[in-house]
């Protein structure tokens, strides 16, 4: 996102969808093509560990990164992010001092549903008041 800036994208998106880190404390692999051999950068697995352990410093690296997507974001901007329920309300009140809230209703067919054992959180900010998303559709 700071090459996007310095190289003159400020304010030119109209939506960011960030996925994580979900800060797991889990160490993820990346499988190297055509191989049976699997990577581990040994600096993320430090930082992932770090970050598991002090919740403080996971939150100030997100922080950055929220300054920097608001800094992206056009005056229409919409931030949306996809969080583990771990994280999410420490994640919700840090957004709530950048951005205003977008509330979305999604209609229930009226059928009862189950209970996911495991949900994410997906927030979604917008950058000012005066902005219509217009008509919305989750399917």
């Amino acid at each position: 996102m700071k090459k996007l800036i310095h190289s003159g994208y400020a304010g030119s998106f109209d939506m960011i969808y960030l996925d994580g880190p979900f800060n797991s404390g889990r160490i993820f692999t990346m499988q190297v093509q055509g191989t049976d051999v699997e990577l581990a950068n040994p600096w993320q697995e430090l930082k992932s560990i770090h970050f598991y352990e002090k919740p403080e410093l996971y939150l100030a690296d997100y922080k950055a990164r929220i300054e920097l997507a608001r800094k992206l974001l056009s005056d229409r901007g919409v931030l949306v992010l996809q969080i583990s329920q771990k994280e999410g309300h420490y994640l919700k009140v840090l957004l709530d001092t950048f951005f205003i809230e977008i509330t979305l209703y999604v209609k229930s067919s009226g059928k009862s549903q189950r209970i996911p054992i495991h949900t994410d959180v997906s927030l979604a900010y917008r950058m000012n008041l005066f902005f219509s998303m217009g008509r919305l559709r989750i399917i």
